[in-house]
């Protein structure tokens, strides 16, 4: 299935663009999404950890929060899109 990921600040210029497309095998959950691509864009790494993704980077799926959903072990489907974004700071 073709998945979209789209980055955004901090993570958007670490990939240099804005989306990264995956082709992930049929039963794919957000985690495996997120795990190829690190793989794929070794930079993340830096930012994203696989045992730590929860609170170190927001993740939304088709524009809902994957907390409120089944988290890391949420399914995906074909189209679905997955925003990353950092976690907020300042003042």
């Amino acid at each position: 299935m073709r998945v979209k990921v789209q980055l955004f600040a901090t993570l958007r210029d670490l990939v240099g663009k804005r989306e990264v497309e995956l082709f992930l095998p049929d039963a794919a959950t957000v985690r495996d999404a997120l795990i190829q691509l690190i793989a794929q864009q070794p930079r993340l790494a830096s930012e994203m950890s696989t045992e730590r993704l929860i609170g170190s980077v927001n993740i939304f799926l088709n524009g809902r929060n994957i907390l409120a959903l089944d988290g890391l072990s949420t399914p995906l489907q074909e189209g679905d899109v997955l925003n990353l974004f950092p976690p907020l700071g300042g003042g």
